[in-house]
């Protein structure tokens, strides 16, 4: 309060008393992966959108990951150099100039597990002033990668019925070269390719009947089929 303030009666205030107001550390307002999902790769990266430049030192001090059977807090790198760049030109529009930061946990995340990221208190802006709680952004990663075969059956422990189709299952989509490689090998040695409907999505395979009665099929894979993303195999 300057000197010199008074009221509108005339009278001057005795005490200029300062008053000090901050607008907070940095906060996350957007992200990606959105928060509750619950599909995230044991390899996650984090893009977070923030309201102001943050401080990296204290990014790395303060910032962390829960993680569902893991006992102590895991640490958070951030994310630089050319991948960095590639995943600011897939979120290009998102970004938009505005400050953001891509974290990435010190380890592997184990799979079905319960995942938080804590952008925690004490990170700090580039003018200094600190976050006074943390902000907890939650998700979950995807299953183990798995294969599954369905069909049709008169009852649990009976075979397939030999009209209805043969559908092979994947608990994440794999591409569509390997899709081609997968085969229903018959009795005979007859191979049978599943049509692919949905380039974008194989997530699975329907191998369409007749078949043999009272006769062994097998499913023919290539070798180390892997998931769309890469680095799990089957």
């Amino acid at each position: 309060m300057r000197a010199g303030l008074k009221t509108l009666a005339g009278n001057a205030f005795s005490d200029l008393q300062t008053f000090a107001f901050d607008t907070g550390g940095p906060s996350v307002i957007e992200q990606r992966p959105w928060p509750g999902s619950t599909d995230i790769d044991e390899n996650q990266a984090f893009l977070l959108v923030l309201d102001t430049e943050a401080d990296e030192p204290s990014i790395l001090e303060h910032a962390g990951f829960s993680v569902e059977g893991v006992t102590q807090r895991i640490g958070a790198t951030l994310m630089n150099g050319a991948n960095r760049d590639t995943v600011l030109k897939r979120f290009e529009k998102l970004t938009s100039k505005r400050p953001i930061v891509i974290l990435q946990a010190k380890q592997r995340f184990p799979n079905n597990a319960a995942v938080s990221l804590i952008w925690g208190k004490g990170i700090k802006s580039k003018s200094g002033i600190a976050t006074a709680e943390d902000q907890t952004l939650s998700y979950k990663t995807r299953r183990v990668f798995e294969a599954s075969i369905h069909c049709e059956r008169e009852n649990a422990k009976a075979g397939c019925i030999p009209l209805t189709p043969i559908t092979f299952a994947f608990s994440a989509p794999i591409s569509v070269a390997q899709a081609k490689q997968v085969a229903l090998v018959g009795p005979d040695g007859t191979r049978q390719f599943a049509p692919i409907s949905d380039p974008s999505d194989v997530s699975s395979l329907t191998f369409k009947g007749p078949f043999k009665e009272s006769s062994q099929y097998r499913i023919e894979i290539p070798t180390k089929l892997s998931d769309d993303s890469g680095p799990r195999t089957c």
